[in-house]
């Protein structure tokens, strides 16, 4: 049976959406924070270079689609989804207006300001959840 509008938008009834957005912010929330904690382990550490060379920018960038099509599959609705998209870039707020003020080691003084750098990546954040969100309605109608 084909979804409603109503369906696309808002999701099904029973669908995961705390689940699915509460697993995505825990995900993002680890990274950031783990991303911080390397701050001290010097600039040629490995594992610092993992996460600010591979980690941080799959989970602000990449992530969100792939997020917003599971959601999209499980039927939870374009509100869902974009909710999703919205994470990074809210989380990446907090960890960097906490870090500044609690003096974290790499965090805050940077040239550009903090709202333009938030901005960019809600933008990006969002239209790949969107484009996460509809690759997922197509293979979840295509599929069942």
């Amino acid at each position: 049976m084909a979804a409603t509008g109503r369906e696309i938008i808002w999701g099904s009834p029973t669908a995961p959406r705390v689940e699915v957005i509460g697993g995505f912010a825990v995900l993002v929330l680890i990274t950031l924070i783990t991303t911080v904690a390397t701050n001290g382990l010097g600039t040629d550490h490995p594992v610092r270079r993992f996460f600010y060379d591979v980690g941080l920018p799959v989970i602000l960038f990449y992530a969100p689609g792939a997020a917003a099509a599971v959601g999209a599959y499980l039927r939870c609705g374009a509100v869902t989804c974009l909710v999703v998209g919205l994470i990074p870039a809210a989380f990446f707020v907090v960890v960097a207006v906490v870090g500044s003020t609690v003096g974290a080691p790499g965090v805050g003084g940077g040239d550009a300001p903090l709202w333009s750098i938030t901005l960019a990546f809600a933008t990006i954040s969002m239209i790949t959840a969107g484009v996460g969100f509809v690759v997922g309605v197509v293979v979840g109608t295509v599929g069942r």
